[in-house]
């Protein structure tokens, strides 16, 4: 386990003179009151499980079903070693890709377990999790059936270039080639423990890993060539909700227990060493659900209430 060779505290900004970002709304989204599965696809096109009619495109500002897609209501989205979507279906198990042509490919044979998080790597495997399972299933490359990885991979994260990143045994970790997984730093580092919560947020333009710990008041820049972890502290009480991370910014919720978990966007520009908030989303007992996306083109959103909005750099 090799831990990041620098530790940088820095802080978050309270304010600043004018806003730095505002948001512009994109579309309507159903407002289910919970997290839908969502992601962005190969065409930066907002792919959708709608637990209504299934799996749904949002194409200009309205959604459109995509054929076939059904069995898709709900279950889980992943994201393949080749940047295609995987679909995970609650209802009958399956795991299969979305081309970019919309058709559905079904991953053969079917994964012998329900699942919650799914990904492909780069030998060409596929890795799921399983819930309540120590170790993750895989199916290597022109494999016949599944079988135990043996190892605790999760929270697989691919950046633009197509490096994958994930959490294994602690630590925070990229897959070469061959899947073997390289340490970049250790969760003890960042919160002493395993960090069973621990999310990757996302990659920045400068290749630097964006992770943070939901309930603590930090966001980690990792910068996996220098193996240096910087620290961004947000304001007072503040906490980390949710974040995200494009290449054009990070984007925080904020959460504030001295103000009935009243919650608040922060932006965090590419190269920047401060969080600036710029909107406030109110108290999550009114606003409901609010889920954060990053698409390919490195833009990231709020999907919240009904509604789909781009973050706009002021």
């Amino acid at each position: 386990m090799r831990g990041p060779g620098v530790l940088v505290v820095l802080a978050a900004c309270g304010g600043a003179p004018e806003s730095p970002a505002h948001l512009e709304e994109v579309g309507d989204i159903p407002d289910i009151f919970q997290e839908i599965p969502a992601a962005f696809d190969a065409n930066d096109a907002l792919v959708l499980m709608d637990g209504n009619t299934g799996l749904r495109r949002l194409a200009g500002d309205r959604l459109v079903t995509i054929p076939n897609g059904s069995q898709f209501s709900f279950g889980t989205i992943g994201i393949d070693r080749d940047g295609a979507l995987l679909l995970g279906s609650s209802s009958t198990g399956q795991l299969a890709r979305l081309e970019a042509n919309d058709i559905i490919t079904f991953i053969e044979p079917t994964p012998p377990q329900t699942f919650s998080r799914s990904a492909g790597v780069p030998s060409g495997a596929y890795h799921l999790v399983v819930p309540s399972a120590v170790t993750t299933l895989t199916l290597p490359a022109g494999g016949v059936a599944w079988e135990d990885s043996t190892r605790s991979l999760d929270r697989t994260l691919r950046a633009p270039d197509g490096t994958i990143y994930a959490i294994e045994n602690g630590d925070v970790v990229r897959l070469e080639a061959d899947d073997s997984a390289t340490p970049l730093a250790s969760c003890a580092e960042i919160a002493g423990g395993t960090c069973p919560d621990l999310e990757l947020a996302g990659v920045d333009a400068n290749n630097h890993v964006h992770l943070a710990l939901p309930g603590e008041q930090s966001v980690y820049v990792l910068d996996p060539s220098a193996g240096s972890l910087a620290e961004i502290t947000l304001p007072g009480s503040i906490e980390v909700a949710d974040l995200v991370t494009g290449a054009t910014n990070g984007l925080v919720i904020g959460s504030d227990p001295d103000r009935n978990d009243e919650r608040s966007l922060w932006l965090l520009e590419n190269g920047s060493t401060q969080l600036l908030r710029f909107a406030t989303l109110g108290n999550p007992n009114v606003i409901g659900f609010t889920q954060l996306l990053a698409d390919r083109a490195g833009r990231t959103y709020v999907l919240a209430q009904g509604k789909l909005q781009v973050v706009v750099i002021d």
